[in-house]
């Protein structure tokens, strides 16, 4: 609820699980760009599947990792993504939400951590 409509949307990762972490069952994982999936679920949020009931699938966008600088593994920390369905052209309007798609590659398995900021521009 921003009071006007988004024009853009991007994703910054405050925190994640990477590369040069001490020994031990730390996870090292990289964001890349996703893709839209039409048919995801089922999920079970009353709000999500409304006005329909629970359980439902529902389509979420893709997500696209921002460069430079380039990241030829994918990103890491301060690394941003994007919502290209939101444009100036497209904006989303006040009070609306998208579902988003973020995909992870997993270089090394274990504990994770993933935090994202949400900036969003008039």
């Amino acid at each position: 609820n921003t009071g006007g409509n988004v024009t853009r949307l991007r994703y910054r990762i405050v925190d994640i699980s990477t590369a040069n972490q001490p020994a031990g069952p730390t996870a090292d994982l990289r964001a890349l760009s996703s893709s839209s999936e039409p048919s995801v679920g089922p999920v079970n949020d009353t709000v999500t599947c409304a006005p329909g009931g629970t359980p439902c699938n529902v389509t979420v966008t893709a997500t696209t990792l921002e460069m430079p600088p380039n990241q030829a593994i994918g990103g890491g920390y301060n690394s941003t993504l994007s919502s290209g369905t939101i444009t100036t052209g497209t904006p989303l309007p006040n009070g609306q939400s998208i579902l988003i798609n973020f995909k992870l590659g997993v270089e090394k398995t274990g504990k994770f951590r993933f935090w994202v900021i949400v900036e969003a521009l008039p």
